[in-house]
């Protein structure tokens, strides 16, 4: 009676794997497509939010075209008509893509 228990116990074993191992398969599979690309690109984003400076061109996340006047600790102050000096003071988080000063270049997050 004993004996038969370890047997019954020994079978169950690789039945168990057998049911696990494809929910293990599939997280392994969703952390590398989805998972890691996206803490990959927060962290850049990130970096870019913080590398904002004085004179920066930005686009915020609605679409508002300025430059950067003022930058505080979690705000940041955007001319967005110099013509009629018209500022906008946005949160950092709030910055869409930064266009680099005179080249032009873009840098999206």
């Amino acid at each position: 009676m004993n004996s038969f228990f370890v047997l019954a116990q020994a079978t169950q074993m690789p039945q168990m794997l057998g049911v696990i191992f494809p929910f293990v398969l599939m997280f392994i599979v969703l952390y590398f497509l989805l998972l890691r690309p996206q803490r990959k690109k927060e962290a850049e984003r990130k970096k870019l939010i913080d590398a904002v400076k004085k004179g920066d061109k930005v686009v915020t996340i609605g679409g508002i075209h300025g430059t950067v006047t003022q930058v505080k600790d979690d705000d940041l102050i955007i001319r967005i008509d110099p013509a009629k000096d018209i500022c906008v003071k946005f949160t950092r988080s709030a910055v869409h893509r930064v266009i680099s000063g005179e080249k032009g270049e873009e840098q999206k997050s």
